[in-house]
Order: C-alpha cells, then structure tokens, then sequence
C-alpha cells in the first residue's frame, strides 16, 4: 500500500471526466502522481523519478488512452494501480477549474 502525505505545496488538478485527481508539485510543475477510487478503495499511481529515491533504471514507455472508454479506464486502472492512503497536512489546493470536494 502506498502512504501518500500531501502537503499544502501539492496541488490537485481534475481532467474532465472526472474519474481522478492528479497531484502536481504547486512549486516546480512536476507531475507526482494521480489517485481515484476505484471499487470503492483508494488507489494510486505514482512517478517514481519525481521523489527523493528515484529509479532511473526504470525505462518509461510511451502510452496513449485516446479513444479509453470510461469502463476501460477504470478497469485499466484497477488492475494496474496500487493501494492507496492519503494524509493532506495544511490544505492541499486544488487547480482551477475543479475543486476537491466535486
């Protein structure tokens, strides 16, 4: 399972199906990760290289979802996403246009 502490520096951005929350570092842009819930669990996936222990040994793969359906998304995500638990310290902000509590 994966403990997530987001702290008031995360940022949260919603796309428009709505289906997860991206997690964006509000200082430098870096992308860090997005969480959903899925089958009404918590999970998350996670860029690796954007933490203190990266893996660079670990090759990135070009990906497209163009043309996912929703079903497939989730269950895309099911599959492959980890167990997760979210602590937010000091208010995490969300982006514009979306909003935390949608």
């Amino acid at each position: 399972m994966a403990h997530l502490l987001l702290g008031p520096e995360a940022w949260r951005y919603r796309f428009g199906t709505r289906s997860s929350d991206y997690i964006l570092c509000g200082r430098c842009g870096v992308y860090l990760g997005a969480v959903a819930e899925i089958g009404g669990a918590l999970c998350a996936t996670l860029n690796l290289n954007a933490f203190d222990d990266p893996r660079p040994d670990l090759a990135a793969v070009p990906v497209s979802y163009e043309g996912e359906t929703l079903a497939e998304k989730r269950a895309r995500r099911k599959s492959r996403w980890t167990p997760a638990a979210v602590q937010e310290t000091g208010g995490v902000s969300s982006a514009w246009p979306c909003s935390r509590t949608e």
